[in-house]
């Protein structure tokens, strides 16, 4: 089985619908119904278009994606996309793919540097450096640059399954969301220096965290895949748990702007969601499934930049997109 059939059966298999309840630590309901299909009044009214870019096609070459999965900018606007079944990270400059930019190849030994076998997760240090999640080579990378310099990993047999998000917080310490052992870790540094890992339970399932987010007071959201929630908590100790459902259903990437509105890669809806807060106030949508203007087709990564721009990594269109949201 290709990896792209074999991540879309792995997310679609894991989703499950639950009922209220609270097991291990304890959490505050903030919002109302539970995940499921976008409902009649959530999406973008008619005649107010956003502005709407995309680039790629399917394929491997110049300017092609297979199974895009996660997006993030770096400090000079750059974009680098997670271009799962190709087995590499790509960076370009902007919306029209100047200085096209890719690095890896496939592989299960992901000692030997530029090798990906499931790239995922996306995330920078303060001095640039690339942070990468390798789902089925269980383990986290870390290279200085786009030619693999100073590649290093971490993951002992066993400590990670599924490594899927992956977020740097202030200090520069490196926070993991496993979604098969259905933890977020944190640790100091490339070594495993100082690891913690915390399970955050719903109902009678564990959480399954797919994707991290830091808000500016280090604050980590997170979503929640399988039980179609997002949480936010204090730090890894889970101190002032709460959670969001507002009908998302499989919600994937997250990201948070300048002003602290969350923002949602709405995967099973093929939308993205924005909210002013965790309570859910000022919940918009927009998108719907296709691939064209104002659709997506399992928008999985997605990030925004200090202009509001949204970037969203479009899975099964294999391309990336850049709108914003009606006003």
């Amino acid at each position: 089985m290709s990896s792209t059939k074999r991540l879309l059966a792995t997310r679609i298999k894991r989703f499950v619908v639950l009922s209220f309840g609270a097991a291990g630590i304890a959490v505050t309901i903030l919002a109302c119904p539970l995940g499921g299909p976008a409902q009649p009044g959530n999406t973008t009214p008619p005649n107010q278009q956003p502005i709407w870019e995309t680039y790629g096609t399917s394929g491997n070459g110049s300017g092609q994606f297979s199974g895009p999965c996660a997006i993030a900018l770096d400090s000079g606007g750059r974009i680098y996309i997670s271009d799962i079944s190709n087995s590499r990270i790509v960076r370009v400059d902007d919306m029209n793919g100047k200085n096209w930019v890719t690095y890896g190849s496939n592989g299960t030994n992901s000692t030997v540097a530029g090798t990906f076998n499931g790239p995922k997760g996306i995330a920078f240090d303060s001095l640039g450096r690339i942070y990468v999640t390798d789902q089925y080579n269980s383990c986290i990378i870390c290279m200085d640059d786009m030619t693999g310099k100073n590649w290093r990993t971490y993951g002992p047999t066993g400590q990670f399954s599924t490594p899927a998000g992956v977020a740097i917080d202030s200090l520069q310490r490196i926070y993991i969301a496993d979604y098969n052992k259905n933890f977020i870790a944190r640790m100091d540094d490339m070594n495993g220096t100082n690891l913690i890992t915390n399970t955050y339970a719903y109902g009678t399932f564990g959480t399954s965290p797919m994707a991290l987010a830091f808000d500016s007071s280090a604050r980590i959201f997170w979503t929640d895949f399988a039980n179609s929630l997002v949480f936010r908590m204090d730090d890894i100790t889970g101190k002032n748990l709460t959670y969001a459902g507002g009908q998302l259903f499989g919600p994937s990437g997250i990201a948070l702007d300048s002003n602290g509105r969350i923002y949602i890669a709405d995967e099973m809806n093929n939308r993205v969601v924005r909210m002013n807060d965790i309570t859910g106030t000022g919940f918009t949508s927009y998108g719907s499934a296709g691939s064209s203007a104002g659709q997506f087709s399992l928008p999985q990564g997605i990030a925004v930049d200090s202009k509001g721009y949204v970037y969203v990594a479009d899975y099964y269109n294999n391309r990336i997109v850049c709108f914003t949201f009606p006003q």
